[in-house]
């Protein structure tokens, strides 16, 4: 969003995608305990978590609140068949989480990982 959080200097809500070519052959169920303990040990509160298909593919997700800036992030993994890694994260002040989440999930839904080019 174009909104600024007065007290963060934040945008009020951000989208954005993240993306990286693993060097091993990866499957994310393997990979995610390892993301939630580091997400734990970095400071963050983990909420919830769960696993979905995205575009065919297994994402594992998680919500989880960072006390340093009042953030509330949802962030989907996913590795898709080219052993790309990608990170799907929606960010926004927990009072407007629920406002911006629709805009989210509607991007989420729609998003198409086979065929992408990963640096592009």
């Amino acid at each position: 969003t174009k909104e600024i959080d007065a007290k963060t200097n934040l945008p009020l809500a951000t989208i954005s995608l993240i993306d990286a070519k693993l060097e091993k052959a990866t499957w994310i169920q393997d990979e995610f305990p390892q993301i939630l303990e580091d997400l734990r040990g970095a400071g963050f509160k983990i909420i919830d978590k769960g696993e979905i298909k995205l575009d065919m593919l297994i994402s594992e997700w998680v919500l989880y609140s960072d006390p340093r800036v009042d953030r509330m992030n949802l962030e989907f993994y996913t590795v898709d068949d080219a052993n790309v890694l990608f990170k799907l994260q929606f960010s926004t002040h927990p009072k407007s989480f629920n406002v911006y989440r629709p805009d989210f999930e509607e991007t989420r839904a729609s998003f198409i990982y086979t065929g992408i080019i990963v640096g592009q």
